[in-house]
C-alpha cells in the first residue's frame, strides 16, 4: 500500500516539476472526453484529442486564471472548458500549419517544373 501511495506522490511531483497542474490535467481530460464523445470521433482521433486537451488544460489553466484573476473555486470549471477548447484550438492550428506546408510543397514543385521547362528551352535540340 505504501508503494502505491509513494508512486502516486511521485507522479504528482513529476507533473508539478513539468509545470502541469495535475488537477487541471484531470479536469481537462474529462472535458476532452466529453467533447470527443460529442463529436463522435474515432478511437485514435479521440485518444489524440484527449491527450492534447488534457495537456493544454494542465499548462494553460493556471496562466488564464492568473491573467484573468479568476477565483480558485472556479478553476475546476475553467480547466474543464480549457480541456475542451484546447483540443479544438490546437487541432485547428495543426490543420492550418499542415495546409500551409502542403501549399508550400506544391509551390516548390511548381517552381521546379518552371525551372525545368526554362532549362529545356535553353538546351538546343540535337
Amino acid at each position: 500500500m505504501k508503494v502505491a501511495l509513494k508512486m502516486k506522490f511521485d507522479i504528482v511531483k513529476f507533473l508539478n516539476d513539468l509545470g502541469i497542474g495535475y488537477k487541471y490535467l484531470i479536469n481537462g481530460f474529462i472535458g476532452a472526453i466529453v467533447w470527443s464523445i460529442y463529436k463522435k470521433l474515432r478511437f485514435i482521433e479521440a485518444l489524440r484529442q484527449i491527450i492534447i486537451g488534457s495537456l493544454v488544460a494542465g499548462y494553460v489553466t493556471p496562466m488564464i486564471a492568473y491573467g484573468e484573476r479568476i477565483a480558485p473555486e472556479y478553476m475546476a470549471a475553467l480547466s474543464f472548458i480549457v480541456g475542451m477548447l484546447g483540443m479544438i484550438i490546437l487541432d485547428t492550428i495543426y490543420k492550418w500549419v499542415k495546409d500551409k506546408f502542403f501549399m508550400f510543397n506544391k509551390l516548390r514543385q511548381l517552381m521546379k517544373m518552371e525551372h525545368d521547362l526554362k532549362n529545356k528551352k535553353k538546351t538546343p535540340n540535337p
